[in-house]
């Protein structure tokens, strides 16, 4: 069992991601090899200008889940579980699991420093949501 702090789910995520950055959280997006949804976008981000920029950063998804895998056996640069992008005011992240889906979610900048501590948090218990 995970502890309580730790997410299980797509839903556990999203409040513990607004539980930790309260009005810094920005969005949380699903991306699938094949499709993208978004889960949750604060009141002051405009949906149509959301969804623009999500074909930008599913492209950045995309190449996140090709690049998943080493290419060879390398104890030191393994899997990749997840990826940091910074835009200058906005910070988003993605961690992956093991079926190529992720989950993003962007912060405001000045957030930065608690997104580090979040993301050693999620990989520590591994993160696997439950929802399809």
């Amino acid at each position: 069992m995970r502890p309580p702090s730790h997410p299980a789910s797509i839903a556990d995520l999203i409040d513990l991601l607004k539980t930790r950055f309260d009005a810094s959280l920005r969005s949380c997006v699903e991306y699938r090899p094949q499709s993208k949804r978004i889960l949750y976008l604060r009141e002051d981000v405009d949906s149509a200008t959301a969804n623009r920029r999500l074909v930008r950063v599913d492209n950045l998804y995309q190449t996140t889940r090709v690049n998943r895998a080493p290419i060879e056996a390398d104890p030191e640069l393994g899997q990749l579980e997840a990826s940091l992008h910074y835009f200058g005011a906005v910070v988003v992240v993605h961690l992956l699991d093991r079926g190529g889906r992720a989950i993003g979610f962007s912060v405001d900048a000045d957030a930065l420093p608690a997104v580090q501590t979040l993301l050693v948090e999620c990989l520590e218990v591994g993160f696997e949501g439950s929802e399809g």
